[in-house]
């Protein structure tokens, strides 16, 4: 009976696409095709990046899917996804973010050798509350819809540090801020295990490195990073 109302409402009162405005097709949740395909711009990065000037040689790739533009369509809707609370969008990012994984892991063998995992950044308890959810978390819920593959429960790992706002701090600062923001709570880690860290915006890569730190040190021996934005 509740699907049966659910469709009504959505024939009576269509969503609409948080970019564009424009009605939304079934099977999407806040963003139309047609502003996926043509709203957004790819990053150089969206095919992956192994470079071992930047990069540890633990990581076994780096992708992030769209430029990050500054007062534009991603900026905006990462700010509704974060602050207005609008989870469907975080799903939506991540079925792109699926679709991108599945074809990358895939081309690069992979898939072949390691079951991915999905670890989404955590935050602190506090920021947690205040958003009511976790913008990462909703991302990996979109791949899990896409791919399959798992993401670790809420309490696997926690971030005990409370940082400041990353906002204005140079490269070095940032890593500092981080540094030891991150624990692991009885995860084992097995060796065809390929962990996925995921998260919303790659910036200079200090959450995430500090993260994969993390990661690395309770048994990971390949480990990938992925995110919707890269600014």
């Amino acid at each position: 009976m509740r699907t049966i109302y659910n469709g009504i409402l959505d024939i009576l009162f269509p969503g609409i696409c948080a970019c564009c405005c424009s009605p939304l097709a079934e099977g999407t949740h806040q963003i139309c095709g047609y502003c996926i395909k043509n709203k957004f711009e790819l990053t150089d990065k969206y095919l992956g990046i192994r470079d071992d000037d930047i990069l540890p040689e633990y990581i076994a790739f780096r992708t992030s899917m769209w430029e990050f533009d500054q007062s534009g369509p991603i900026q905006q809707l990462m700010h509704k996804l974060k602050y207005e609370q609008v989870y469907g969008l975080g799903i939506d990012f991540g079925k792109e973010l699926g679709k991108l994984l599945r074809t990358l892991l895939g081309m690069q063998g992979w898939l072949f050798c390691y079951q991915p995992f999905l670890i989404p950044v955590p935050l602190n308890t506090l920021r947690r509350r205040e958003r009511g959810f976790n913008q990462s978390r909703a991302i990996c819920e979109g791949i899990e819809q896409v791919t399959g593959w798992s993401t670790v429960p809420q309490r696997a790992f926690t971030r005990i540090k409370k940082t400041k706002t990353q906002t204005g701090l140079s490269s070095a600062e940032r890593k500092n801020n981080l540094r030891g923001a991150f624990k692991a709570n009885n995860l084992n880690i097995l060796p065809y295990e390929l962990p996925v860290i995921v998260d919303d915006v790659y910036t200079t890569g200090a959450t995430t490195m500090e993260l994969a730190s993390t990661v690395k040190h309770i048994g990971a021996e390949r480990i990938g990073i992925a995110t919707v934005a890269e600014a």
